[in-house]
C-alpha cells in the first residue's frame, strides 16, 4: 500500500523520514433510488487516520466533494451511470487523494433499460406472429411462438401475453395430432385419434384466428383415411376372393376323393337294395315332395325329431348308410342331395345322440359341441358342405339349449 510520509532534507541531503499513515480507498459502494436522482453510499477506509472527505466521480468525471459516505447524485435518463469514490487525507498543510474505488455502475437504470429492450423485442416478435397466422404462413408462426415462449411470458402486455399462450396451447393439440398422424403403421384408428386430436384444438387463440388451421389438418387426415379404406377394401376384396378360390379348390378336390373312395368301396362290395326303414312312409303316404317341405320347416322350428323322420322317409337308404358307418357312411353321405346334406347329417347325429344318452339335453349338448369342433376344423364330410350351411349348423348348436 501507499503510506503519507514527512521528508526532511538539508542541503540536499535527507536526513530524516518520519512514516505517517497508510492511504486506503473506499470501498463498498452501493446504490439506491431516490425521486429522479439515486443515492450512493460506501465503507470508509478502515485505517488510524480518517478521511476529511470524498471525492464523487460520475462516468469518470468528478463531480464533487462530501464530508460524509453518502452522496446524492444525478441520473442521466437512457443510460447506466458509472460511479467511484476517492479518499481524500489532510497531510500536513496539503491533502492527500487516494486511489479510486471500484466502480459501481446504476444497475437499476441498467435493469429498466434492458427491460425496455426485452419489452419491445417481444412486441416485435409477436407482432411477426400474428403477422405470420394471417397471411397462412403458421408453420413459421409457429416456429417464432415457441422460440419466444419465455420472453412473451414476461414481457408482453397482458392482452398479448395471453394469447400467446391460448396460441401455445393450440399448436400443442396440433402437434398432438401430427405424432398420432405419423404413428407406423398407418392404421384408420390412428388416424381417427389424430383427428380427434386435432379437433380438440380451439377455432381461436384469444383473439387470433386459428380456425383454418385445424380445418386444414383434418382435412388431410380425412383423405388420408378415405385412401387407406379405399386401400384396405380393394386388399381386402382380393384375400376374399383368394380365399373363396382356395376352398372351392379344396372342396372339388375333397369331394372327388370322397366319391374315388366311395367309387373303390363300391367296386369291392356288392349292391344290395335299400332296407325300408319302419319311419319310411307307406306308398301313398306321404310325396317326397311334401315330406321334404315338411322336413325342412320342422328344421327351422328345431323340431329335430319330427324333421329327421320326415327326412328318413324321402331318404332312408341313404341314412341307414350314414347310421351304419364304416364304408357304407361315404356311400350314404354323397348319396344325399347338397342342399340338404348339412341338415341331414345333424340331424342324424342329434338322434343317436338323444337316444345314447336318453333325451338328457346336457350330453346331447356336449355331443353337439363336439360336432361343432369338427364343423370348424372341416373334419370328414364337413369338408364338402359349403361355409353358409356349415355357419347353418353352428348356429342351430349355439342355439340348441
Amino acid at each position: 500500500g501507499r503510506y503519507a510520509a514527512i521528508i526532511y532534507t538539508l542541503d540536499e541531503r535527507i536526513y530524516k523520514i518520519e512514516i505517517g499513515f497508510l492511504i486506503a480507498e473506499p470501498s463498498g459502494l452501493s446504490l439506491k433510488r431516490s425521486g429522479e436522482n439515486n443515492v450512493i453510499s460506501w465503507n470508509s477506509p478502515g485505517t488510524v487516520q480518517k478521511p476529511s472527505g470524498y471525492q464523487v466521480f460520475i462516468n469518470d468525471r468528478p463531480f464533487k466533494t462530501v464530508e460524509d459516505p453518502v452522496a446524492d447524485v444525478p441520473r442521466t435518463k437512457g443510460k447506466a451511470d458509472l460511479y467511484k469514490v476517492k479518499a481524500v487525507y489532510k497531510h500536513g498543510s496539503g491533502v492527500i487523494v487516494s486511489a479510486a474505488s471500484d466502480e459501481l455502475q446504476d444497475h437499476i437504470t441498467l435493469a429498466e433499460i434492458n427491460m425496455k429492450q426485452e419489452e419491445k423485442l417481444a412486441a416485435g416478435n409477436y407482432a411477426l406472429v400474428a403477422a405470420g397466422l394471417k397471411s397462412g404462413e403458421w408453420e413459421k408462426a409457429k416456429s417464432l411462438l415457441y422460440e419466444n415462449r419465455p420472453l412473451f411470458t414476461a414481457h408482453l402486455a397482458k392482452p398479448q401475453q395471453d394469447d400467446a399462450a391460448a396460441l401455445a396451447v393450440f399448436f400443442n393439440r396440433i402437434d398432438d395430432g401430427d405424432r398420432l398422424a405419423a404413428e407406423a403403421p398407418e392404421t384408420v384408428k390412428s388416424l381417427d385419434k389424430a383427428v380427434e386430436a386435432f379437433g380438440q384444438a380451439p377455432e381461436k387463440a384469444g383473439g387470433l384466428d386459428v380456425g383454418y388451421i385445424r380445418k386444414e389438418k383434418i382435412g388431410l387426415i380425412m383423405a388420408r383415411q378415405a385412401a387407406l379404406k379405399e386401400q384396405q377394401r380393394k386388399e381386402q376384396q382380393l384375400k376374399d376372393l383368394q380365399l373363396k378360390e382356395q376352398q372351392q379348390k379344396e372342396e372339388q378336390l375333397k369331394e372327388k376323393q370322397l366319391k374315388e373312395q366311395a367309387a373303390r368301396v363300391a367296386r369291392a362290395e356288392p349292391v344290395m337294395p335299400p332296407e325300408r326303414s319302419s319311419a319310411e312312409p307307406l306308398t301313398g303316404q306321404v310325396t317326397p315332395t311334401s315330406g321334404i317341405k315338411q322336413a325342412v320347416i320342422d328344421f327351422k322350428e328345431k323340431k329335430y325329431t319330427s324333421a329327421f323322420n320326415n327326412f328318413m322317409a324321402v331318404y332312408s337308404s341313404q341314412i341307414a348308410n350314414i347310421q351304419k358307418g364304416g364304408s357304407g357312411y361315404i356311400k350314404g353321405v354323397l348319396g344325399l342331395p347338397p342342399r340338404y346334406r348339412a341338415e341331414i347329417l345333424f340331424l342324424v347325429e342329434y338322434e343317436r345322440l338323444r337316444e345314447k344318452n336318453s333325451n338328457d339335453a346336457e350330453a346331447i349338448r356336449t355331443g353337439l359341441e363336439e360336432m361343432f369342433g369338427n364343423i370348424e376344423g372341416m373334419q370328414g364330410p364337413w369338408a364338402i358342405i359349403t361355409e353358409d350351411k356349415r355357419t347353418l349348423i353352428k348356429n342351430h348348436i349355439n342355439d340348441f339349449k
